[in-house]
């Protein structure tokens, strides 16, 4: 067998195991040009809508949710494979509309959509038995993972203020969550098994920009995960993980830690823009392309 012909089988055996790719072979000048494969999962993220038909909570412009989340998925990328909704998606309040009526409403417009969509469960959420608000929003469980094209997609359930007590009986405190012992040893087991890298998604974060969050008085300090330190070293120094995404942190942030990017996504409640963020990401860039108050921002791996 001479060489161009081996080489094609190679490379057609390689293909098909990386998918997307370009040959560009000149017979006649004897240049041979292949381009590399590149492998790119695309999406789009939504985070802290408060969806209420109360008007307004502050700065928070709750009773448009509705129309900006409808506004983000039809003026999106077409490309993008799926939406990731990152949690506290309706707010209930007194003499307004039941959360789990909220809920249903911003559920049939991800489906309207047509697109594969997954949540995340917030501390607002907690408002109602998580049973309900994973059943309504098609959740296989409050935490679980999922196929994110070339990567997994793995959602992990902070929403408790007692790590002893995953499914609260009243809504939780913004500033104590808290995982599991159950969910902390299945995401070990998870993330030793895949076959795949990791996208990790949940609604808090695992560490904030502000450089006194560990301060005691500090009002934001606890954004994040309390017991964040039993996972944080997979986070930070498993290979297989590759970027971790949150919201609850309103004003957003971008963090490398050993290199890792840890997003936490702007609210799409805060103010009259319809904000959101398109995703594109592979093993070597992530690509965020914000709308209304969602930054843009390219990060590229170290080599």
């Amino acid at each position: 067998m001479d060489i161009y012909n081996k080489l094609c089988i190679d490379y057609k055996k390689h293909c098909q195991k990386i998918g997307i790719f370009c040959l560009q072979i000149n017979l006649y000048y004897g240049i041979i040009n292949i381009c590399e494969a590149i492998i790119m999962t695309k999406f789009t993220a939504v985070t802290d809508m408060h969806y209420s038909d109360r008007l307004n909570n502050g700065d928070r412009l709750n009773s448009l949710s509705a129309k900006k989340l409808k506004e983000a998925l039809e003026s999106e990328n077409k490309d993008n494979g799926f939406i990731v909704n990152l949690g506290d998606t309706a707010d209930g309040y007194p003499e307004y509309k039941p959360q789990l009526e909220l809920l249903g409403e911003i559920a049939d417009i991800f489906k309207a959509s047509g697109r594969k969509f997954y949540s995340v469960i917030g501390n607002h959420d907690t408002s109602s038995d998580k049973h309900d608000y994973y059943k309504i929003l098609g959740m296989p469980n409050r935490y679980y993972t999922f196929d994110a094209g070339d990567y997994l997609g793995v959602v992990l359930d902070a929403a408790m203020d007692d790590p002893e007590k995953p499914y609260p009986d009243h809504e939780m405190t913004w500033y104590t969550p808290y995982l599991d012992e159950e969910q902390i040893q299945w995401f070990q087991k998870t993330v030793n098994e895949s076959e795949k890298r990791i996208l990790v998604f949940t609604h808090f974060p695992f560490i904030i920009p502000d450089p006194d969050c560990e301060l005691i008085n500090n009002p934001f300090r606890n954004h994040y995960i309390l017991n964040r330190d039993k996972i944080m070293d997979i986070l930070c120094c498993n290979d297989k993980i590759r970027a971790v995404f949150s919201g609850h942190y309103h004003d957003g942030s971008v963090m490398l830690i050993d290199g890792k990017p840890f997003v936490i996504f702007r609210s799409m409640a805060e103010g009259g823009e319809c904000t959101f963020a398109d995703v594109e990401i592979d093993d070597e860039t992530l690509k965020i392309t914000g709308h209304g108050r969602q930054e843009s921002f390219t990060l590229t791996a170290e080599k």
